[in-house]
């Protein structure tokens, strides 16, 4: 295992020496070794360990990096759920509420198979300052319940499809989205809240015979599986319309929730400082929308809104055991309590320069360190083992599926196929991960994409709303009603010939805000016209492309002017560029450097944001083409902009034969 080089080191176990003896409540070391730290204390624990960070942008990274060093660690985050769910004409993403959900969906399940002593491999959980503010009332989580579907076990259909229902599941012909069910024949299919596919579930006569994900884009079965847990289709923090009652009683944090099925949590504080002040100031922001917005809330008295989010001292309040605070290096102060992993540094860098890389292989090699490198690309891998081979370095892979530290030998590079961010450096060991060798990762993780924290879509009465299989309506407002004795939130859509649509809350992420012509056609719900245009759009999407096809095929068959690979004048001008490429422009970069190579006529769109580094692509990409004794033509929309990429590019190439 990857961390079995990190636990091994002293300082590591010098480190458990001296929390064994409760003598330490930090712990300093540099933001790059923090997950290596983090699976290593995990493992200790023995309980669900909790890791509080400033940002959502640090949590994903920390679960990405994490899943690398312990890839058997069922990992969640739980990101803040923002102010949107305090107003009364806004929708909350749905794909961060799933994401939400899916964090107490594991803390039920945990404790479930706790009680049951079928778990001995503790969750983690990776939570932001902002997703403390919000509280839930105390009712809702004691009525959650999970249905639990295994093969090779009986189960009446009519009760399972009562549940869905009950929990806020819609039956449906077609799966396609969260929230929804179908039945055909002996299979039902459910797309759970907090899941990213559908399972479908084959019975024979009243036995469960398979269960399986599925992939509805591609109509095709993806793995099978033994059980599924379905966790209720319902939004936590959503709250009724303010009708003069004082509120629920007993509003719980997310530390409540955990404590509530977890009684003796573990927890690590990122940098607390920033967490700390990061999450008063989101308190105070707050209660500033609660002043600023109050007659756009859902709830119109500030007390009872008060009671829905945590008060400024809430940190301070709360005790867990383990308790430990994780420091960056950058903090020096030392103290009996504090223990300074001085030992375990960061690995050096080489931002994808050849002679820099080479140059610190060579410094591990000299220090007669053992040289570790992790890296899943074959590309990558055959490029460094024929730079070692111009540079007299030794390599081998590692053999088996284990990382033995005493079988390795000084002197030789080895590398590994296993995935890993970063590496660290020790008196003995150096190991490598990809974004020591390279700016980016070539096949990072891919993350399913939310709206990040807090991100909602605002309507107002009289929009235009378009709805997937409804088409466009006029948003009147979200009402409350009261069916089967549960009372729910509905966004209220009207259509033509006074047709009134209900739309569940919770089912926000199936409308969207009409952004077309002004004044678009209203049909009524039993009209044919919306189904009719969808075809059509088909219909011209489908000769679309089959024309681009016709294209690219076309272009693919002809010959182009293939430029040929970078000279040593085209790494000066590179080398020029004042600041760090963005990894996109790096990205970029080589990808436009490609098609020029290419033998094929280039066909190339960078598209980016103002500011995000367009025009270093265009000034290597136009140097490229000078090389070779060709004009190259910038077309741009303004005199003001022609003007500054006139002086940018004349400031580059001033010391090369080239006229601007």
């Amino acid at each position: 295992m990857i961390l079995d080089l990190f636990t091994s080191r002293k300082q590591w176990k010098n480190f458990l020496e001296q929390y064994s003896d409760n003598n330490i409540k930090s712990a300093i070391a540099d933001e790059s070794i923090w997950p290596f730290f983090i699976s290593a204390f995990k493992g200790i624990s023995g309980t669900p360990l909790i890791i509080v960070t400033s940002t959502r942008e640090r949590a994903v990274q920390l679960q990405k990096e994490i899943r690398c060093i312990s890839p058997e660690t069922k990992i969640s985050i739980f990101g803040g759920i923002g102010s949107s769910i305090f107003y009364r004409n806004r929708k909350v993403d749905q794909e961060s509420l799933a994401e939400k959900l899916n964090s107490i969906k594991n803390l039920i399940e945990y404790s479930k198979n706790k009680r049951k002593e079928k778990t001995s491999n503790p969750p983690l959980f990776i939570i932001t300052s902002s997703s403390l503010i919000n509280k839930i009332p105390e009712s809702r989580i004691d009525e959650l319940d999970l249905l639990m579907i295994e093969k090779g076990r009986e189960y009446i259909r009519d009760e399972l499809i009562e549940w869905l229902t009950i929990k806020g599941y819609e039956r449906v012909h077609q799966v396609y989205d969260r929230g929804e069910f179908s039945i055909r024949g002996d299979i039902l299919t459910i797309f759970d809240i907090t899941r990213d596919y559908p399972v479908r579930i084959d019975f024979f006569m009243d036995e469960v015979e398979k269960i399986k994900q599925y992939d509805p884009v591609e109509h095709k079965d993806l793995k099978e599986i033994s059980a599924v847990s379905i966790f209720p289709n319902i939004n936590l923090w959503q709250f009724e319309s303010d009708s003069g009652s004082s509120g629920e009683p007993g509003s719980l944090s997310f530390f409540d929730i955990i404590k509530k099925f977890i009684p003796l949590p573990g927890i690590i504080f990122c940098d607390p400082l920033e967490v700390y002040l990061k999450l008063k100031s989101d308190i105070d922001m707050m209660h500033r929308i609660f002043e600023r917005d109050s007659s756009d809330l859902v709830i119109q008295d500030r007390k009872k809104l008060s009671s829905y989010i945590v008060s400024h001292d809430f940190l301070e309040k709360e005790e867990f055991n383990p308790r430990l605070d994780l420091l960056s290096i950058r903090e020096s102060m030392v103290s009996d309590d504090r223990f300074y992993f001085n030992n375990i540094s960061r690995q050096k860098k080489s931002l994808g320069n050849a002679a820099v890389f080479i140059d610190n292989m060579k410094s591990d090699i000299k220090a007669d360190k053992k040289i570790l490198i992790f890296l899943r690309s074959k590309e990558r891998k055959k490029k460094i083992k024929d730079l070692f081979l111009e540079n007299s370095i030794s390599f081998e892979p590692v053999k088996g599926n284990g990382i033995m530290e005493k079988v390795l030998k000084t002197g030789i590079v080895y590398f590994s196929d296993k995935e890993l961010y970063r590496g660290f450096n020790s008196k003995r060991i150096s190991v490598y991960g990809e974004l020591d060798i390279y700016q980016q990762m070539e096949s990072g993780i891919r993350e399913r994409v939310t709206g990040g924290e807090g991100d909602s879509q605002f309507f107002k009465p009289g929009d235009h709303i378009v709805h997937k299989n409804h088409g466009i309506g006029i948003y009147i407002d979200t009402i409350s009603r009261q069916i089967s004795g549960i009372k729910r939130e509905y966004f209220l859509i009207e259509y033509g010939k006074g047709d009134k649509l209900y739309i569940p809350t919770w089912q926000a992420d199936r409308i969207s805000k009409y952004i077309g012509s002004k004044n678009p056609a209203i049909t009524s719900l039993d009209s044919k016209q919306w189904d009719n245009l969808k075809k059509k759009v088909r219909r011209s999407v489908q000769k679309l492309a089959v024309d681009l096809a016709r294209l690219y095929a076309e272009r693919e068959s002809r010959t182009g002017y293939s430029f040929p690979k970078d000279s040593s004048w085209q790494s000066e001008i590179e080398q020029l560029f004042p600041f760090t490429e963005t990894p996109d422009q790096v990205k970029a970069i080589e990808h436009v450097k490609k098609a020029m190579e290419r033998p094929r006529p280039m066909d190339v769109l960078v598209v980016g944001d103002v500011g995000f580094g367009k025009t270093e692509v265009a000034i290597r990409a136009a140097f490229k083409a000078l090389e070779e004794g060709k004009q190259v033509l910038m077309l741009v929309p303004t005199t003001i902009l022609a003007d500054q990429h006139y002086n940018t590019f004349s400031a580059r190439y001033k010391d090369y034969p080239v006229r601007v």
